[in-house]
């Protein structure tokens, strides 16, 4: 898709903050068709926003931080037809952070949370269920229910780490989890 437009923003605006923004708008596109000689256009890409910020907050000379991350695709849906093929809008938020337990900077802790939801067509949305990576209607997910009337996917995942970081052995533990739901393939 052809970008119409796009910004980036980045800095340090106080002490300990860092700040990163990206957004974008991209042109509705259009491909010549051809059936049988009769030549007509179809929409193949709506006009769209994409948008990304992230925060970072440090503290205690670097030993702590605690980030945000904030993502959003919004599509403009003129033609029906791409409304099955990709969902209308999608946005993913987290929280992410580490605090070092020692003076040395050896062992840190470090985690991650973050939430995203998807929202389309309930074709679009019972097909994202259905696949790749959600697989909802697995006979042996008893926990998860499929919903081919759903017109959003919503979902959470997160991760805790312990890890050592210098020295002649390193050491990392680490325990995560990811609900059915959670999808960040627009945006990342």
């Amino acid at each position: 898709a052809t970008i119409l437009g796009a910004a980036k923003l980045t800095g340090k605006p106080g002490k300990g903050w860092n700040l990163g923004m990206i957004h974008a708008l991209t042109q509705r596109e259009y491909a010549a068709i051809d059936l049988n000689g009769m030549r007509d256009s179809a929409q193949v890409e709506p006009f769209a926003y994409y948008g990304v910020v992230r925060t970072l907050k440090e503290f205690g000379q670097g030993r702590k931080g605690l980030g945000f991350l904030g993502t959003l695709v919004s599509r403009d849906m003129k033609d029906s037809s791409l409304e099955s093929q990709m969902p209308r809008s999608a946005a993913a938020f987290g929280l992410d952070g580490w605090w070092f337990l020692d003076k040395s900077k050896v062992w840190v802790l470090s985690g991650w949370w973050g939430t995203s939801r998807v929202n389309g067509t309930s074709e679009q949305i019972r097909d994202l269920q259905l696949g790749f990576p959600h697989y909802y209607g697995r006979p042996d997910a008893d926990h998860i229910t499929f919903n081919p009337d759903a017109t959003s996917l919503t979902g959470w995942a997160g991760r805790v780490e312990l890890n050592k970081e210098k020295g002649n052995f390193l050491f990392n533990a680490a325990v995560g989890a990811v609900s059915p739901g959670f999808d960040v393939r627009d945006s990342g």
